[in-house]
């Protein structure tokens, strides 16, 4: 299955509505919505992406990441 879609990050400090604009997308248009500031704790961890999450950031390469959550998109579709 091929997709055609687009990731969206959505950075910015904290209290600027990313959250509340992530969730929004998710419910009014089906995104895919993965909080990943939520502190104390660390969501990247939570939605166990840190081996992608590492090589995006320290290696400038977001191959795995996007993989990663291409397949994720393709296995919420199926379900």
């Amino acid at each position: 299955m091929k997709l055609n879609s687009k990731i969206l990050f959505l950075l910015g400090p904290s209290g600027v509505g990313k959250s509340s604009f992530g969730k929004y997308l998710k419910h009014s248009h089906g995104w895919m919505h993965l909080e990943i500031d939520q502190y104390p704790n660390d969501g990247v961890d939570i939605h166990r992406l840190r081996k992608e999450w590492n090589l995006f950031y320290n290696n400038h390469d977001s191959t795995s990441l996007v993989n990663n959550l291409h397949q994720r998109l393709i296995a919420a579709n199926q379900g």
